[in-house]
């Protein structure tokens, strides 16, 4: 979780800020929140399920999603239903830099980051937007809209045996090029119903381990793969794995009577665990 998100003046007084004011207070407590949640991180392009607005806005899941939808005809966001990813367009550029020199140690940050996110339709897009001025030498391959996006895609799904072989393909690409930037090592790795794994990263442990302060989230990584191991025709799809750890996780977290506990990560993590 980082420790502070910056906020610019025109985030009030600018085109979209007078949207979101002209929207309504949910719409202006929604922007606000994805730009300085807890969830949220330096590209403005991550993982947020709607409970989750719903619950630390204190808007409800109603206002939540009114407040979003809003935000998204006001042109300051994006967000797939599907894999629960948004896409705050314009935040890179306010908590980075409008560009950065080849040089900056920065770059090399944002393309690490970038990934090792899950799999999302933005990922082209960011791409394209911030691809020169970040000097990222990595575009990961677009993920296609389903018809219930909120963002409106209209673009149909491939079929599951096209798809099945892109995202091994995109997989085992992914793979080389995370270790050609010298991200680290996945902590766990889940396997998926296509054959591939799905990388669990040390930062993304790191959130859950605030979100969920109650479970040994890496442990619970380990169960998890196992559990995936054990039961094949049970694995979960690329799309769909997120959803199933963190419904998981939750589950550890609402049991009565379990203790505080923190997971400490040292060093990158290992690899496939």
């Amino acid at each position: 979780m980082r420790d502070y998100g910056r906020v610019g003046p025109k985030f009030w007084i600018g085109d979209t800020g007078k949207k979101l004011r002209a929207a309504g207070k949910d719409a202006q407590i929604v922007g606000m929140y994805l730009m300085t949640g807890p969830h949220a991180n330096m590209l403005g392009l991550y993982y947020l399920p709607k409970i989750y607005i719903a619950h630390e806005t204190g808007l409800g899941l109603e206002g939540a999603s009114e407040g979003l939808s809003r935000c998204i005809e006001a042109q300051f966001c994006r967000y797939d239903d599907i894999t629960e990813m948004v896409w705050v367009i314009e935040m890179a550029r306010y908590q980075i830099a409008e560009s950065l020199t080849a040089n900056d140690k920065q770059c090399k940050g944002i393309q690490r980051e970038y990934l090792a996110l899950p799999e999302n339709p933005f990922l082209s897009g960011f791409f394209e937007k911030y691809g020169i001025a970040y000097h990222m030498s990595v575009r990961r391959p677009e993920l296609m809209a389903g018809s219930s996006s909120s963002e409106g895609a209209t673009k149909g799904l491939r079929s599951q045996e096209q798809e099945q072989e892109h995202e091994q393909e995109d997989s085992g690409e992914l793979l080389l090029e995370a270790q050609a930037a010298d991200a680290p090592p996945p902590v766990v790795a889940i396997p998926l119903n296509d054959g591939s794994e799905h990388g669990v990263y040390p930062h993304q442990v790191e959130e859950w381990s605030l979100t969920y302060p109650a479970v040994d989230v890496v442990a619970e990584l380990r169960k998890m793969r196992q559990w995936a191991i054990a039961n094949p025709t049970k694995r979960k799809t690329r799309r769909g794995v997120m959803a199933f750890m963190n419904s998981w996780l939750a589950k550890q977290q609402d049991k009565p009577g379990r203790p505080q506990q923190s997971s400490a990560l040292s060093g990158g993590g290992e690899k496939y665990l």
